[in-house]
């Protein structure tokens, strides 16, 4: 494990700067988690562990707000707040990874997950305990699982995830969502391997856990494109037409549920997700060679890009053009 450099004094300013591109209707909260970093700075000083997880827990704010180069900041100052052997250093390692992956640099991510991955093991061992009995390292496969298949490595990617799933099969109900989730991980891989078949079994087999875990739709959702994408890819078209328009069916109440909330952010993300499957679905109907459908749902899905407030020069409006 290497020594994390301790951090140079940061002043307040440098969290206000944070506050200011934060969105309005979240403020509140947001000033809440900024007092209280501020207070424990006071009290600790600068490299403290519990400055540390204020800092993190700022980053995760940030994180789901998609301000991601906001949040890597405050997730590298919790890093330099442990001296090593702490799972909250294994925690802000794999929240660097994520953020970092998840705004496009998933090469440069897998470095910061795999020093997660050695954090919670040494941690493990330390008290005693097992990794492959740990639902941190878990989700630390996981995660670089995800990071793998973006970058390509497939190989790699399932191995991670198949260490996930054997240790998740062994702490986890078997309807768990995050069971679930594994699957559909595994499943997109080989899906981009064109091993279509087994893809197809992950992930009617994660809808079916998902759909039986509970209230989680939009999870359902993310298996029914999938299983949408592998007919859409084996030119089995009625069936993905039909898996489209069950997630449709599910977006549009999710859209019609924001606009009568009226929270921006919410509706933004919403109405994003509807026009993205409009789009799909227009581009299966042109490669059917049904130019007037195909024309219908891109004049819809451009209607709500539109209303989510897209740019003119995003790449699906530019699609769309």
């Amino acid at each position: 494990m290497e020594t994390q450099t301790r951090a140079r004094s940061y002043s307040s300013s440098s969290v206000t700067a944070y506050a200011a591109a934060t969105p309005t209707s979240n403020r509140e909260s947001f000033k809440a988690l900024a007092a209280s970093l501020g207070m424990r700075r006071v009290k600790y000083g600068e490299t403290h562990p519990k400055v540390g997880s204020a800092w993190n827990r700022i980053g995760n704010y940030l994180f789901r707000s998609c301000q991601y180069s906001n949040a890597l900041e405050a997730y590298k100052r919790a890093v330099a707040c442990y001296k090593g052997g702490e799972p909250e250093l294994g925690c802000a390692y794999s929240n660097m990874g994520t953020a970092l992956w998840a705004s496009g640099r998933p090469d440069k991510a897998i470095s910061f997950l795999e020093k997660a991955l050695e954090a919670y093991e040494l941690f493990e061992i330390t008290e005693g305990g097992n990794p492959d009995e740990s639902l941190a390292v878990a989700s630390t496969l996981y995660q670089m699982g995800l990071c793998n298949t973006l970058r390509k490595q497939y190989g790699e990617a399932l191995s991670c995830l198949k260490k996930c799933q054997k240790i998740q099969a062994s702490l986890l109900p078997a309807m768990d969502i995050q069971v679930g989730r594994t699957l559909d991980a595994i499943g997109k891989v080989h899906y981009f391997k064109e091993e279509y078949s087994t893809a197809l079994q992950c992930h009617e087999e994660a809808r079916r856990i998902k759909s039986a875990a509970g209230d989680n739709e939009s999870a359902v959702v993310t298996s029914l494109l999938n299983i949408a994408a592998v007919h859409h890819a084996t030119k089995n078209w009625n069936v993905a037409l039909s898996k489209y328009a069950k997630v449709m069916h599910l977006q549009q109440s999710e859209l019609i549920r924001c606009r009568n909330q009226k929270g921006q952010s919410l509706l933004t993300r919403a109405a994003q997700d509807v026009g993205e499957t409009l789009q799909l679905m227009g581009d299966m109907h042109r490669q059917m060679e049904q130019e007037g459908q195909a024309l219908r749902f891109y004049k819809e899905a451009l209607m709500v890009y539109q209303e989510a407030g897209l740019s003119q020069d995003d790449p699906r409006m530019l699609a769309l053009k």
